[in-house]
Parts: C-alpha cells; structure tokens; sequence
C-alpha cells in the first residue's frame, strides 16, 4: 500500500482528509511543519498533502529544506496564492496546488492523477528499486556514488561472484562514463558517508549492528541479495 503524508494543521479538515483516503493509503498525519519536515525523512511517503500556512515551519519553509528527499507526488493547500507562491511551488516540483476551502474528493482526485504518473513501488525495475532505497537512505540522488549505485547493484545481482573493484566497478565506469573504476570507488565510498551521516533509521534495519559507513563492496553485496525482495 502506498504511503500518504497528510500535513494540515486545519482540524476538521484534516480529519476529513484521513476519512477520504484512509482506505487507500497507508496514512501518516501531522499538523506542524516540523514534525512535518520529520515524517519526510523518515518514512518517504509517496505522496504528501501539504498545509502551507502551518505553525512552527510553513509549507514552503518545509519544501525548501526538504529539497532533496521530496516524495514524487505533492499536492499544496492554502487560503491564499501569490504568483510568487506558485512560481516558487512550480520550481520545488510541486504537482498541483488547490485553494481552500476545498472538498476531500476534490483533493483525493488531484493526489491519485499526480500519482497515475509514479510508478507502483511494487512493480519496479531493479533499477528503480535500488534508486527508491537510496533515496530512503537520504543519499543525495545529485552524487555521482548514487548514479553508479543505481545501475552497479542490478548488475552484481545478476552476477554475485564478480569482483567488485576490477570488475563490476570497470563496467560501471564504461557504462556511466567515468574516468576509470577507481574514480567509480570514491564516488561511491563518498557516497555512502555522506547518506550515513544522515542518520536514516533504515540504516539500521538493512545493516544491523553496524557501527560505521559499510565499504562499497558490502553495500552493494548486502543490497543486491535483498533487491528481489525490494
């Protein structure tokens, strides 16, 4: 079941809003933008409705910070639009943005069209399976390490008793056009230190009792036998 983020600080209407979609996703709501920019690191939801007028942080503010790790569908509600507001909502990857008042249907209709375009996490390539846990481990999608991942772990996991370095780091390099597979190492090493650095619970769950950032080849061993399980 699809993860949906409901961000409202309105009670009434955020009660409303779980009682319209509570059937079809699994539901997180909060009323704050900080709880909010929270919930975005550590559940990734697939899509998030998101109050903009909110105490603590407003929605953009919790936009803004959560650049890098925002869920492929967001819808936006706020009693006032600016042509600023929405340049600026437009420029964060914002899908669709509805005036309040505003009924449920209405919003469910704009949240499942947004997300008739993301695909079903259940039915994703290798690929984009290993590109969504990286995300939920906080790597940043930007970093040469998480494009070299991306493609890296679906190749060992068709093949497990290649070497990582000489071999699957090679191919990585021609494929992606790197400089050679010491240049693929680094990325990746770098990579991971920094995804470890920000303190994703799911670390934890994919390599207990690790204490330290997991070398390359662990990462990409550990990960590839779990990717028909992904």
């Amino acid at each position: 079941m699809r993860k949906l983020l409901i961000v409202e600080h309105d009670e009434p209407l955020r009660n409303a809003l779980v009682e319209q979609f509570r059937r079809q996703f699994d539901l997180t709501v909060c009323g704050d933008g900080e709880t909010a920019l929270e919930l975005m690191h550590t559940l990734c939801p697939d899509a998030v409705i998101l109050d903009l007028m909110l105490p603590v942080k407003d929605g953009l503010c919790v936009l803004e910070e959560a650049r890098d790790f925002l869920p492929p569908a967001i819808l936006c509600l706020s009693d006032f639009f600016s042509p600023y507001m929405f340049q600026t909502l437009q420029d964060l990857g914002v899908g669709h943005s509805l005036r309040k008042p505003c009924y449920p249907r209405v919003v469910a209709g704009h949240i499942l069209r947004l997300l008739d375009h993301v695909p079903d996490p259940n039915n994703l390539d290798g690929q984009a399976k290993v590109a969504r846990l990286l995300l939920e481990l906080r790597f940043n999608a930007k970093a040469d390490g998480y494009r070299y991942l991306k493609v890296a772990i679906p190749l060992f996991a068709q093949d497990p008793q290649q070497r990582v370095c000489k071999e699957l780091y090679v191919t990585i390099a021609e494929l992606c056009g790197a400089g050679n597979w010491n240049q693929v190492e680094r990325s990746v090493r770098s990579a991971i230190e920094q995804a470890w650095k920000a303190e994703s619970p799911l670390w934890q769950e994919y390599f207990p009792g690790v204490t330290e950032p997991p070398t390359g080849k662990t990462f990409i061993s550990r990960i590839a036998l779990m990717l028909n399980d992904l």
